[in-house]
């Protein structure tokens, strides 16, 4: 008896630093959502967001629509057990349509218990950029409002004018400049500029003549009738371009 009793002594504590371990190298956590002082209890991976069932968002009763509006802190991916607490509203049990004008085409409607403020569809905040403007939802025409009867609500938006770079590469220089849309760009004037340069480089008007022939004499007429000048020695002239 004695033995038994040493043995259980000793053993304890090897169970109880195990028991101890295992609780905190766990690759779970246990959350639990309560709700109207119901307790939903699911297990989740570390690091994974919990989400709690659907169905017990919402439930009715003969007079009553109940709905989970908010928890009482922000759900986040789990590191540790933790509970999260429900704020729930009540609502009538009449329903009624609530519609929503987005982007001035889109009509939704969304269905909503008496005394419930809507919530709007996804996408209301869609970003309408179009060639020439950008849009951003600026909000709605009226308030959101707990629903007292089938009601519509109209998104507003606000728009400003839209820019493009424009690129113009003359020889092998680059200039930039600024567009709206549907606006043909202005051509910078150094680009002009460079342009010319480079036209009157490639194409000007007078053949371009090796340094040592500037001072040469002036060549008679071609014999021939030709338009061209000969040039004693002048096999390395270089004639424009025509362009």
């Amino acid at each position: 008896m004695k033995r038994a009793l040493l043995l259980l002594f000793v053993l304890l504590p090897c169970l109880l630093l195990a028991g101890c371990n295992t609780q905190g190298n766990k690759d779970t956590c246990t959350v639990t959502f309560s709700i109207n002082g119901e307790n939903t209890v699911v297990e989740v991976a570390k690091g994974e967001t919990p989400v709690c069932p659907a169905e017990k968002l919402s439930w009715e009763t003969s007079e009553h629509f109940y709905k989970v509006t908010g928890w009482d802190k922000e759900i986040v991916p789990a590191e540790r057990d933790v509970t999260y607490t429900a704020t729930v509203g009540e609502y009538g049990l009449t329903v009624y349509d609530v519609l929503f004008v987005i982007g001035g085409r889109e009509l939704v409607t969304v269905k909503t218990h008496e005394g419930e403020t809507p919530t709007p569809p996804e996408g209301y905040e869609t970003d309408l950029t179009k060639i020439d403007k950008i849009g951003t939802f600026a909000g709605w025409d009226k308030p959101l409002a707990p629903a007292t009867g089938n009601t519509a609500y109209t998104a507003s938006y606000t728009y400003t004018t839209r820019y493009y770079t424009v690129k113009f590469k003359v020889g092998d220089k680059e200039f930039k400049v600024e567009a709206a849309g549907n606006t043909v760009p202005t051509v910078p004037a150094e680009a002009t500029r460079e342009a010319e340069a480079l036209v009157a480089r490639v194409c000007g008007d007078e053949a371009v003549l090796p340094a040592a022939l500037t001072d040469a004499p002036d060549a008679p007429p071609d014999p021939a009738g030709g338009g061209e000048a000969a040039v004693p020695g002048g096999e390395g002239i270089r004639k424009k371009e025509e362009v």
